[in-house]
């Protein structure tokens, strides 16, 4: 039986002390790493590089939120699982694409369903390489380019182009029609709002419903994309619907 790597953080050493003794009980399970500094784990963290991070939410200095964009920054996207004592924020976890949220106190056998479910994706393949990123090649007007899409913020039709924003602040066109793009991304990490845009679902912050624009944010850049109060009801329900079934 291969083992799944996971690694620990939390800033209360009670509640690292607390997860360990339930991990440790689950065979296939390696305890590869735990602290209880957010600022001493984010090299440790990115050099062991676990199959599966177990985060609070709530640390002072750095949130679990910046902690994962700080990884995310250096190249490693790790699945994902927060742990909060508020079910608030457990739902703002998942509308940022983490794989799963547990509420304090964490019972044994929400553990296990956590692993569970984690095993049987991997096995399916719909869990995605911690360690390595695929791109995607485009092709552009003088030649093509390799974009990781993990890094698209969102898409914005433009004819028979495409124009890509990236989480550097880059914007890319393509010369591929916005419909064929959506179909080489994700069916996880987008939302199609309308027949011009595509967001990313991983960087939706919020909605402004007097405004009609959606606001993307990542590493103190934000992105604002138009959406009404048709399209807002939409992207409500698919996100109520992936939370239902996550």
């Amino acid at each position: 039986m291969s083992t799944i790597k996971v690694y620990i953080l939390d800033d209360e050493v009670g509640s690292v002390e607390y997860l360990v003794d339930l991990l440790e009980s689950i065979p296939e399970v390696e305890i590869a790493g735990f602290s209880s500094n957010p600022k001493k784990a984010l090299d440790e963290v990115y050099n062991i590089k676990p199959e599966i991070l177990f985060l609070d939410y709530h640390m002072p200095g750095l949130d679990g939120f910046s902690f994962y964009d700080a990884l995310t920054l250096k190249g490693y996207y790790p699945v994902t699982v927060y742990v909060t004592a508020y079910d608030d924020q457990g739902i703002d976890a998942c509308r940022r694409s983490a794989f799963d949220y547990l509420l304090k106190p964490v019972l044994l056998s929400d553990i296990q369903q956590v692993i569970d479910k984690y095993s049987s994706m991997k096995v399916s393949r719909n869990v995605p390489d911690s360690h390595k990123c695929s791109k995607l090649k485009f092709n552009l007007r003088s030649g093509f380019v390799l974009i990781d899409p993990l890094e698209i913020v969102y898409c914005r039709a433009e004819g028979n182009y495409t124009d890509i924003f990236l989480l550097d602040g880059r914007k890319i066109t393509i010369t591929v029609t916005l419909g064929k793009v959506a179909e080489l991304l994700p069916d996880n990490q987008i939302f199609r709002i309308n027949r011009s845009f595509i967001i990313n679902i991983r960087f939706l912050a919020s909605v402004d419903r007097k405004f009609q624009k959606a606001i993307m944010m990542f590493g103190g850049r934000n992105w604002e994309v138009p959406i009404n109060a048709t399209q807002t009801r939409e992207l409500e329900d698919y996100l109520e619907n992936t939370l239902l079934t996550t």
